[in-house]
């Protein structure tokens, strides 16, 4: 239940587990192996930080998928040059 342990924590004690390090490869790779895009997620009344964190993991996320999806079709041979 991470929504009730959410709740009895005191303000600004919900990114202690926060890691930038993880969290930005768990939002540009579409796989949800690390868990820190799940466990932790920026709030938009939080100033114009928080505005931008908030509307910024949707490019990450869509711009991952594009990169994702060209890498396998230039791995499978679905695209690239033809000799």
């Amino acid at each position: 239940m991470q929504l009730d342990a959410w709740a009895k924590t005191k303000p600004g004690r919900d990114c202690e587990s926060f890691n930038a390090g993880l969290y930005a490869p768990d939002l540009f790779i579409p796989l949800d192996a690390l868990g820190q895009e799940k466990n932790w997620a920026p709030s938009a009344s939080r100033g114009a930080w928080g505005k931008w964190g908030h509307r910024l993991p949707w490019l990450v996320q869509m711009t991952g998928w594009v990169v994702t999806a060209m890498g396998a079709a230039v791995y499978t041979g679905l695209i690239g040059r033809r000799d």
